[in-house]
């Protein structure tokens, strides 16, 4: 099932304890929105956006798509987002977005807790897993 496709615009929006595992975004705008201890869980956010929103609880296999971000929204797929509440597991990909303006787990920075896992392709950074593999670069 397909969340936003080809748009939807979300605002001031308190996601509680949702159910989003499995789901894909699909050019949504989040804005001013709150994901509180939801189900998030092989989640893929293709060109969806998000403005002042915060996260609260777990991320595991969710993925920010900031390749996908091809509507020329004049909007960045991150801005000012919060995940100060925010706990990342497993593959927590974060792909050509950039974290400048958002906050990242409370304790901790995203060089941190996050790396580029393909050489391939710089402008991927993920949480990875505990090994932290990296996919080496093609000859």
């Amino acid at each position: 099932m397909s969340i936003g496709a080809d748009g939807g615009l979300f605002e001031d929006c308190l996601f509680q304890r949702c159910d989003f595992r499995g789901q894909y975004f699909w050019y949504p705008l989040f804005r001013k929105c709150v994901f509180e201890n939801s189900k998030l869980k092989k989640i893929d956010f293709n060109d969806a956006s998000f403005h002042y929103c915060k996260f609260i609880g777990k991320l595991e296999d969710v993925t920010f798509n900031g390749i996908y971000h091809k509507k020329d929204t004049g909007l960045k797929p991150l801005d000012y987002v919060d995940f100060s509440e925010a706990i990342f597991g497993d593959y927590v990909g974060f792909e050509n977005c950039d974290l400048s303006t958002c906050t990242p787990p409370f304790g901790k920075t995203f060089e941190e807790l996050l790396y580029i896992v393909d050489l391939n392709d710089m402008g991927h950074l993920s949480t990875g897993t505990k090994d932290r593999y990296v996919i080496p670069r093609k000859q």
